[in-house]
């Protein structure tokens, strides 16, 4: 099966900017799994209240990556970036 296509909204296309070399490398390949298997992949955002919200830690647990998994359109749509390096 072929893998999601991943999006990123305005702000995290802003916060991904300004990670160092590490944490981008360790997202870049958070996302690569992501993509392939969104929903074994990643976790259930219960605050958000929609099995579609999501999330998925990177860089030995640094990093969180909140996603949106667009089923119908196979997209998982990156909402925002934290890391706390």
């Amino acid at each position: 099966m072929n893998p999601y296509r991943t999006v990123f909204t305005d702000e995290a296309d802003l916060e991904v900017r300004g990670l160092p070399k590490r944490p981008s490398v360790a997202l870049y390949d958070t996302l690569v799994e992501v993509s392939r298997d969104p929903w074994q992949r990643t976790h259930r955002d219960a605050v958000m209240g929609d099995e579609a919200f999501r999330f998925a830690t990177f860089d030995h647990g640094d990093g969180v990556v909140h996603v949106w998994i667009n089923e119908q359109d196979r997209i998982v749509i990156v909402q925002s970036i934290t890391w706390i390096g």
